[in-house]
């Protein structure tokens, strides 16, 4: 037994210590999932309904629970979810509706594929995990990270989280 748990141990420190220095490391996302889901969020066409957001990044932090509602596809209302009356700052990153969210994924995954391209940027790769609601389709968990080379402070780093969402009449 303590030959297992020995040989064991030291694959898994000869794994940890390999040189995983590919500059070739791309777009780790699924699209077929992505579209499958917006293709299904937009056929519903659901105009009223409210949900919550929390957004993480490294460069601006975390932020409170926000609340959006939706009134015929139009977003009428965003507030602080611990307290509606409380006064919304501006500078909190918000995503007024579902739609908003489907944006966001297109726009980062086409800013990673540029960056990435791009002579300038140290970006090497990214990850953009994305999972959705069974029922509606919506994104419940939106992850960004970049990889970069060892040693670079900052890069991609995002966050986001949906819950509470109602359909309203």
């Amino acid at each position: 037994m303590k030959k297992v748990v020995l040989i064991f141990v030291s694959l898994i420190l000869l794994t940890s210590c390999i040189d995983n220095n590919n500059d070739e490391l791309g777009l780790i996302f699924d699209k077929k999932a992505y579209e499958k889901n917006r293709v299904l969020w937009e056929k519903t066409a659901y105009a009223n309904y409210q949900f919550s957001q929390k957004y993480f990044s490294e460069a601006v932090g975390g932020q409170p629970k926000i609340t959006s509602v939706v009134e015929k596809g139009k977003s009428v209302k965003l507030f602080l979810s611990a307290d509606k009356n409380a006064e919304f700052p501006k500078r909190f990153v918000t995503y007024n509706k579902i739609d908003d969210l489907f944006s966001f994924i297109d726009e980062i995954v086409k800013s990673c594929e540029e960056s990435m391209k791009s002579k300038d940027s140290h970006m090497k790769g990214a990850d953009i995990s994305v999972e959705y609601d069974k029922t509606y389709h919506y994104p419940t968990k939106i992850h960004c990270g970049g990889f970069y080379p060892e040693g670079y402070d900052g890069g991609l780093s995002i966050s986001i989280e949906i819950s509470d969402f109602k359909l309203q009449e």
